[in-house]
């Protein structure tokens, strides 16, 4: 096979740079060095909004080098702009399979090119292959992929659900008063179904919830007065309602149930799960056989995580992020400290603790305790924001900082992790651990908070919990982290398990040594 001439090649990859910033595509990018001053072997991966894929693999354009295009493993190879077998040149090829239009580009020299794709490698952060990565928001660490990587276009910035706007009023509304991981289970009996979770959702926007949250008793036609809906739709979600529960049906009047009014308590928890399940949803409905393919690669596009997708400069993005994980931890929180004794502490750490709503509550339930949290600097100015007011606000500060890159401050009797390992790959994790031991003082603790590997074959997964969906594989057993913290070198190792809807493991172990 001859040469791809080096301009032809430099084309190509210029297209498909251009192509990812034009039409809200995924691009990944992966260099390795070349010889005798060429680009080296660069390797693509292009997927479209609709979870097309391509690959593109471009040898060096030094002497000995050649250039092809690989789908789906079958490698076919060009030479010049023309396809062998199909006489469309690789660009318009690439096009034809994600469905897009493609406007003529400037071609860019070698070493502009190189130059180009140095900076977005350097971006990049990498993990060893096969290895679990962070999802979501980078909270406290930056995002870990599998290779050098640069993603362009506008996948991964989803829309707010109008639900989880609804949310995020309810956090600003929070007055951190006590609540009990009994409304998880209050709210979750509501969310156990498609249609039924579709159906609160609208009738939440709607203005239906709120109309019967304010008036008892209110009749078909009263409703619709209220209401931008037509007769045929209201007789339709109000039916649905009724037969999930949501609604009583009085004579001619309707009212919410007397079980919705109690998971109406927890408004925020109510309308941040049904947030994240309708896009978790979206994304099973559009491609669930692309997410079954291969998890870790449908992840990064995913509705339900482009959710959380921002950076230091989108503090508005970082906020939904801040609001969701605040208000499930807001609930998931007070089982913790019913089972473990945080009075034998003064100084607790709660690495990667996002708003600070845990370490709030520690403080809040012992006046003598003072904690500083440690995440990225952007989730500590939302978090500072969202928690002053708020009993035990005042004992709580806020570490900026990078826990893959950083190290994390020291002198403490406890460091908690909750919630956060189960975002990260092991060595991250024995990472972020080996830095605990460091900052807990001889003879005190680290305490683990995290969902517990789910074995799916023992029965139903739980509709509300979809958006967990895409971390299963991430979870990990109590054995796992038994192992991890023991070969770390802590010792007295405490395990109990937690039901919350899902199973959560509270570990806690004691660093070598005693406290002056």
């Amino acid at each position: 096979m001859e040469k791809a001439p080096a301009d032809e090649t430099v084309g190509l990859l210029r297209a498909l740079f251009d192509l990812a910033a034009d039409h809200a595509v995924t691009l990944e990018v992966r260099d390795e060095a070349g010889r005798e001053g060429g680009i080296g072997s660069i390797v693509v991966r292009v997927v479209s909004p609709a979870g097309e894929e391509i690959l593109v693999e471009v040898r060096d354009s030094s002497p000995g080098g050649r250039s092809w295009i690989s789908e789906g493993g079958l490698d076919l190879a060009y030479q010049g702009s023309e396809m062998r077998g199909d006489r469309q040149g690789p660009r318009e090829r690439l096009l034809a399979a994600m469905g897009a239009s493609f406007r003529t580009t400037m071609r860019r020299s070698g070493p502009e090119l190189r130059a180009q794709l140095a900076k977005c490698l350097e971006r990049a952060s990498t993990s060893g292959d096969g290895e679990r990565r962070h999802l979501g928001g980078e909270s406290a660490g930056q995002r870990t992929e599998a290779a050098p990587a640069v993603r362009t276009g506008e996948i991964g910035r989803a829309p707010l659900p109008p639900v989880l706007q609804m949310a995020l009023e309810s956090f600003d509304e929070d007055d951190g008063g006590p609540v009990s991981e009994d409304g998880i289970a209050t709210v979750g009996r509501f969310l156990d179904g498609f249609l039924e979770a579709q159906t609160i959702a609208a009738a939440f926007e709607l203005g239906i919830i709120d109309a019967l949250a304010d008036n008892d008793l209110l009749s078909f036609e009263e409703l619709r007065d209220r209401l931008d809906i037509t007769a045929r739709g209201l007789h339709l979600i109000t039916g649905l309602l009724v037969g999930c529960g949501v609604l009583n049906l009085r004579g001619e009047r309707f009212a919410l149930s007397v079980a919705f009014r109690r998971a109406l308590e927890h408004r925020g928890l109510l309308l941040t799960l049904l947030g994240l399940i309708t896009p978790a949803a979206h994304d099973l409905i559009e491609n669930a056989s692309a997410f079954f393919r291969d998890p870790w690669e449908f992840v990064p596009r995913a509705h339900v995580i482009g959710l959380f997708n921002y950076s230091e400069t989108d503090p508005e993005r970082a906020r939904v992020w801040v609001a969701a994980l605040s208000q499930v931890t807001r609930y998931e929180a007070p089982a913790c400290l019913r089972r473990h004794d945080f009075s034998q502490y003064r100084r607790v750490l709660d690495v990667g603790g996002n708003s600070g709503e845990f370490a709030r509550q520690i403080c809040a339930r012992h006046p003598h305790v003072e904690a500083t949290v440690f995440d990225l600097p952007v989730v500590c100015a939302v978090g500072a924001e969202y928690l002053a007011g708020k009993p035990g606000a005042e004992r709580v500060s806020f570490v900026g900082g990078d826990m893959r890159n950083d190290p994390l401050p020291r002198g403490f009797d406890l460091v908690c992790f909750k919630s956060v390992l189960n975002d990260w790959g092991l060595e991250d994790v024995r990472l972020f651990l080996g830095k605990a031991l460091a900052a807990v003082r001889p003879g005190g603790r680290v305490l683990i908070y995290e969902r517990e590997a789910v074995d799916l074959r023992r029965g139903r997964f739980p509709f509300r919990q979809l958006a967990v969906l895409p971390y299963l594989s991430n979870l990990r057993s109590a054995g796992e982290y038994a192992a991890l913290i023991e070969d770390i070198g802590f010792v007295e190792i405490e395990t109990e398990r937690i039901d919350l809807g899902m199973r959560f493991l509270l570990l806690t172990a004691r660093r070598r040594g005693s406290q002056a």
